[in-house]
C-alpha cells in the first residue's frame, strides 16, 4: 500500500470537510424550510372560499403575471366564475406546503 504524503492527506481532509459542510448545510436548510412550512400552515388562515387573482397575488406577495404563469404551468388550479378566475384557499395552502427549496 502506498503511503500518502502530507499534501495528498491535506487534500483528502479538505475534500472530506467540504462534503461534511455541504451535507450539514443542506440538512439545516431542509429543516428550516420544513419549520417555515409548518409555521405558515398553522398561522396563516386559509378556508375553502374562492379568491381572485389579485387577492392571491397579494397573499403570496407576487405579481398577477406570476399567478397567471403558475396557473398556465399547472402549479395552481383556477376555476372559472363567469368571465373571472378564482382560486380555492385550501389548494393554495397545499401548493405552499409542497414548495421545494431553490
Amino acid at each position: 500500500m502506498n503511503e500518502l504524503d502530507s499534501s495528498q492527506l491535506f487534500k483528502l481532509n479538505q475534500e472530506l470537510l467540504i462534503e461534511v459542510i455541504n451535507t450539514l448545510v443542506t440538512k439545516l436548510v431542509e429543516t428550516k424550510l420544513d419549520e417555515f412550512k409548518k409555521e405558515l400552515s398553522s398561522n396563516y388562515y386559509f378556508d375553502d372560499s374562492l379568491i381572485t387573482r389579485e387577492e392571491l397575488a397579494g397573499k403570496l406577495n407576487v405579481s398577477i403575471g406570476t399567478i397567471d404563469n403558475l396557473r398556465m404551468r399547472g402549479r395552481i388550479t383556477g376555476r372559472s366564475v363567469g368571465k373571472s378566475v378564482r382560486f380555492k384557499n385550501s389548494e393554495i395552502l397545499e401548493y405552499i406546503k409542497n414548495l421545494k427549496p431553490c
